[in-house]
């Protein structure tokens, strides 16, 4: 996925540049959905951006999603995603933009029975679903 240029950083970093990370070991995998050893997941977390991320005050901060709402309850939070999101296109194809159906794709495939580790990670989470071509919905479990 490539994040668009039409917001300006203003965190006073460098944009681009490369990027040298060494771990002791060998990892299992690349894809996010399936890693669970911490190799592996320490590099995902690098190569791949999630719907908010943590910054350095440790206060959860936009990524994918542009800004949330939660209810009043707490147990529905709707997601707000950025539009200038683009999937990295295949030689000789057009960039398509990131959607909520990509989310709820993802989310589908996250909980099928065979990605134990990652059911684990979201067991919290009742249902998702798509409210609009840039919005979806998550409600919460009852469970405490």
């Amino acid at each position: 996925m490539s994040l668009g240029a039409s917001r300006p950083k203003s965190d006073g970093r460098p944009d681009g540049g490369v990027l040298n990370y060494s771990e002791y070991g060998r990892t299992s995998t690349l894809d996010p959905i399936t890693s669970n050893e911490t190799i592996s997941l320490r590099i995902t977390e690098l190569v791949f951006n999630g719907l908010v991320g943590i910054d350095e005050k440790q206060e959860i901060v936009p990524e994918l999603a542009e800004r949330w709402e939660a209810s009043k309850d707490g147990r529905v939070y709707t997601f707000f995603l950025r539009k200038d999101v683009k999937w990295h296109p295949r030689e000789g194809e057009e960039a398509r933009p990131f959607t909520a159906d990509d989310v709820v794709f993802t989310y589908n495939i996250m909980m099928h029975r065979r990605h134990h580790a990652a059911q684990v990670r979201y067991e919290f989470i009742e249902k998702i679903e798509k409210t609009g071509d840039y919005t979806w919905c998550a409600r919460s479990s009852d469970r405490s």
